[in-house]
Parts: C-alpha cells; sequence; structure tokens
C-alpha cells in the first residue's frame, strides 16, 4: 500500500477518457523517477507516445521534452505544467503511480509499454516495478542505460550481439526444465529456483534461444 497504513481509496478500473492522440497500438514510452541518463532521450524521440509517472517529469523537464501525459498524485514533480494533460491521482491509495498507470492504459487498449526510471532510487520501488514486470509478462519491458528487462511468459528467442551479457532468475515462482541456445554457459534442463539462477551468461551466437515448462522468469538483457 502506498501513502497509508489504512486500506482506502482502492483502484476501480474505469473508462478512459483520453483527451491527447495516445497511439495504443504501438508501443508506449513511460518515464518514472527512477534510475534515468540523459543518453536516453534518443530512445525517446522513437516513441510515439511518452507519459510522465509523476516525478519523472522532472527528468523530461531537463531533456526540454513535453510528454503527452502526466499520472501520479503530484507530489514529487518540481515544476508542475497544468497545460499537459493530467491523470490526477489522489495521494492516499493502495497501487504506485505507475502500476495505476500501467492498468489504465492497459484498460483503455495499449498493447506494450517500455518503462523507463523503474529501477535505481529506492530499493523496495525496484523490487517492485520487477514485481510488475512478472505481473504483466509478455506486455511491459523495463529499459535502464545499459538492460532491458522484461518476464518471459513463453520460450523467448532473440538477434543480440556476440558477448552481450544475459541474466535469467526467478522472482515470483521456480521455472523448471530450462534450456538455452547460443549461450556460453548453456543450461540443460536446470530449475530456476531461490538456490539457483542464471547470473552474467554471454552469448555467443548471434541469435540464442531459451525454452521452459512452467514460471515466469526474469529476463536481463545487455542493449546492442
Amino acid at each position: 500500500m502506498f501513502e497509508s497504513s489504512w486500506p482506502h481509496n482502492k483502484y476501480e478500473p474505469q473508462p478512459i477518457l483520453m483527451a491527447v492522440n495516445i497511439k495504443l497500438d504501438e508501443p508506449i514510452a513511460l518515464i518514472a523517477a527512477g534510475e534515468f541518463c540523459n543518453s536516453l532521450a534518443k530512445e525517446l524521440s522513437q516513441y510515439p507516445t511518452l507519459v510522465a509517472i509523476d516525478g519523472g517529469m522532472n527528468h523530461l523537464k531537463k531533456l526540454n521534452i513535453t510528454p503527452h501525459l502526466i499520472v501520479g498524485d503530484l507530489d514529487s514533480i518540481e515544476h508542475y505544467d497544468s497545460s499537459i494533460e493530467t491523470w490526477k491521482l489522489d495521494i492516499h491509495k493502495d497501487h504506485s503511480d505507475l502500476e495505476i498507470a500501467i492498468m489504465r492504459l492497459f484498460e483503455a487498449g495499449a498493447h506494450s509499454l517500455n518503462i523507463y526510471g523503474a529501477l535505481g532510487g529506492r530499493a523496495d520501488h525496484a523490487l517492485y516495478n520487477l514485481r510488475l514486470a512478472c505481473q504483466y509478462a509478455g506486455q511491459i519491458i523495463l529499459v535502464t542505460p545499459k538492460q532491458t528487462i522484461r518476464a518471459l511468459k513463453k520460450n523467448y528467442s532473440k538477434r543480440l550481439a556476440v558477448g552481450k551479457t544475459i541474466s535469467l532468475m526467478p522472482l515470483i515462482d521456480s521455472v523448471t526444465n530450462v534450456k538455452t541456445n547460443g549461450l556460453k554457459w548453456p543450461l540443460n534442463g536446470q530449475n530456476l529456483s531461490a538456490s539457483f539462477c542464471s547470473l552474467s551468461n554471454v552469448t555467443s551466437a548471434e541469435e540464442y534461444s531459451i525454452t521452459f515448462d512452467q514460471g515466469t522468469p526474469l529476463l536481463f538483457e545487455e542493449k546492442n
């Protein structure tokens, strides 16, 4: 629960009225208040829709970037611009600003969300956001200056430069019968659990793949 020790103002699904032209059929970039690097500005310029999550607006302000939408209770924004479309949230609520933004955007019909600034800062927020990645496996990607992080809901393959670092970790459940191809240290049916994960593996081919039977592994990929 956020900002309060007593359950109230629970989030309820509701119709979304879009006052701005959000392209729901293309990846949407959400910018939260965590770790951020100004070099990410080039990446952000490739998205048709930018959504600032409360204090994430401060990152965009430093880059002179105006988002299409702000979501949050506005308690962390240094200079709020009321001309920007805003989903104003109550400060007392049972979900984080980021989580409510994710829920509302998917309710509105969004297909995929790429989230910047979800890690760094407070460790509890970072872990909470990794849990969100598992909850929305296959739908959201967490993006840092050096990595992308996603939860897998099915077998996965990707072309990636040789020598890139890959890690596979369980968070919410064990992952069974994991097999990989194209990695320096292959997995051959091991289970990922609290006692075993694959940390700092390395791509050994231009394409690698991961298969598993059950579970929701977190995949950490070094960027090309």
